[in-house]
């Protein structure tokens, strides 16, 4: 058997949730070997010691631990006030940025073809128009002056 196994299952022997096998292969492992015998005894006057003296906490163990944990977050992740709804928008838009230059550069190109295949810079022609349809823009020549 392994180190580690034999510490689990040293360790589910004080809560009785081995089986019948589990218990022998650890009674057998622990005549083979002192260090897990000087493990268990160790384990068990750590366990007894932890009984007979509980640990008292200051008020507020709880709140003080917490904040503690996340002010240690926040100090290794500057992204980490997830609570903040402008902090999550703007983590939002980081990530969106490249969908969204994607686009505005794709609405260019598409402007810029429409404009070269149209001849005269007009509405129509940067939208790819049909001229009828135009007179909702009044066809107004965008770049004459």
């Amino acid at each position: 058997m392994n180190d580690a196994r034999a510490l689990e299952l040293l360790l589910r022997k004080r809560n009785h949730t081995l089986s019948e096998s589990e218990q022998r292969e650890l009674e057998a492992t622990l005549q083979n070997s002192p260090d897990l015998r000087e493990a268990e005894k160790m384990l068990m006057t750590y366990r007894h010691h932890a009984e007979q003296h509980p640990a008292a906490f200051k008020p507020f163990f709880k709140e003080r631990t917490v904040a503690r944990l996340q002010r240690r977050e926040g100090a290794t992740n500057n992204f980490a006030t997830a609570a903040d709804a402008t902090t999550d928008a703007a983590l939002w838009l980081l990530g969106f940025r490249p969908v969204f230059a994607f686009g505005v550069v794709a609405i260019l190109m598409l402007l810029g073809y429409n404009a070269h295949q149209g001849g005269a810079i007009t509405m129509e022609s940067l939208f790819g128009l049909e001229t009828g349809f135009g007179m909702a823009f009044d066809s107004v020549n965008v770049f004459a002056g």
